[in-house]
């Protein structure tokens, strides 16, 4: 929660009032930064001030000076952690790229956009957030907010799966369960079974197409689907028991 708003809040320097990240910089190193902010925040009325910059008041020693400086190219900062984070959901062929080397376009913003929400970012509440959020209330359609439930819903959330840290409970994501069931993972699996069956589905998503991958499970033919790819999927005994149960 601490890096989003203060993320909001340099977000609000940076945009509102229109400084430079150098001069930041500068502010940091001269050990002058929580003055300026304050400074800058003090030239407007309260309600105009957002809601990140109250937040920052009562946590001034964020920003102590005495701390190390905020490495906005590394990894401290924290729109590259969300990117990094978000990086397992990617195809394999996009996985290593710059978010600006992802083509096309609209697949950028949509990765953007997620490594957004996984991390609980969020615009800074003002005048035009309540006039976008009263249209949507009043015009638009819920069809047109809301993903289809069906086929690719349980495929995306097999990729959310096979991306989560080891020991996360899956029970934390509703639907999941029910998804992964799906595709093979029950509570009857071994843990070498469990093992091999995600690395051949990381394997699968990594080379196969998402939407025929949905379809060979559909009709039962996951198996034969992978063996199509011309010995880029290595499929297991194992594995191959669990997906002729699926058949």
């Amino acid at each position: 929660m601490e890096e989003s708003h203060l993320l909001g809040l340099y977000g609000g320097v940076f945009k509102a009032f229109e400084v430079s990240a150098p001069q930041v910089h500068t502010w940091r190193q001269s050990g002058e930064l929580t003055k300026r902010i304050i400074e800058l925040f003090s030239e407007r009325e309260k309600g105009y001030q957002g809601s990140y910059y109250p937040w920052f008041l009562r946590n001034q020693h964020l920003l102590n000076e005495s701390t190390p400086l905020f490495d906005w190219n590394g990894r401290d900062n924290p729109l590259i952690q969300a990117i990094e984070s978000a990086r397992p959901y990617l195809s394999a062929e996009d996985r290593n790229k710059l978010p600006s080397e992802i083509q096309p376009s609209a697949k950028r913003d949509c990765f953007l956009f997620y490594a957004m929400a996984l991390n609980s970012f969020h615009p800074s509440p003002d005048d035009e957030l309540d006039i976008w959020s009263s249209w949507i209330k009043e015009t638009a359609s819920v069809k047109l907010l809301v993903m289809a439930e069906g086929a690719s819903t349980a495929l995306w959330r097999l990729k959310h799966f096979l991306a989560l840290e080891r020991h996360t409970s899956q029970r934390e994501f509703p639907g999941m369960d029910a998804a992964v069931r799906e595709f093979g993972f029950d509570g009857s699996l071994d843990a070498k079974t469990q093992t091999l069956l995600t690395d051949f589905y990381k394997r699968l998503l990594g080379v196969g197409d998402p939407l025929r991958i949905q379809e060979a499970r559909d009709c039962g033919k996951l198996l034969s689907y992978a063996r199509s790819l011309d010995g880029r999927v290595e499929v297991e005994d194992e594995v191959i028991q669990v997906l002729q149960k699926l058949s």
